[in-house]
C-alpha cells in the first residue's frame, strides 16, 4: 500500500514549484495594472536581461567595477591622517 502511495505523490521540489505558479510578480499585478488604468501599454525593454544569465553578468560586471574604483580610493576614504594635513609626528 505505501509503495503505490508513494508512486502517486509528486517530489517536494515539484508540489513547492505548483504551488508558487498561481502568484505574479510586483511588475503583473501591480505596475501593469495602474499602467493600464493610464492608458499605457507595456513596451519592450531596450536590454532585455531576461535571456539566460544576462542580469547575473551585468551584476558581475557593475561589482568589480565598484570594487576597482573602492581598492583604487581606499587609502583616501579610510586612511588613519584624513583631513590633518599634517603628516609629520609630533613627540
Amino acid at each position: 500500500m505505501r509503495k503505490l502511495l508513494n508512486k502517486r505523490r509528486k517530489p517536494l521540489n515539484k508540489r513547492i514549484i505548483a504551488l508558487g505558479a498561481g502568484w505574479q510578480g510586483v511588475d503583473k499585478s501591480v505596475v501593469e495594472h495602474y499602467a493600464a488604468k493610464a492608458g499605457r501599454s507595456p513596451w519592450k525593454p531596450l536590454i532585455n536581461t531576461d535571456q539566460g544569465d544576462l542580469l547575473l553578468f551585468v551584476f558581475l560586471l557593475a561589482g568589480v567595477l565598484g570594487g576597482f574604483i573602492l581598492g583604487y580610493y581606499w587609502r583616501i576614504l579610510f586612511g588613519k591622517n584624513q583631513g590633518s594635513g599634517d603628516t609629520s609626528e609630533k613627540s
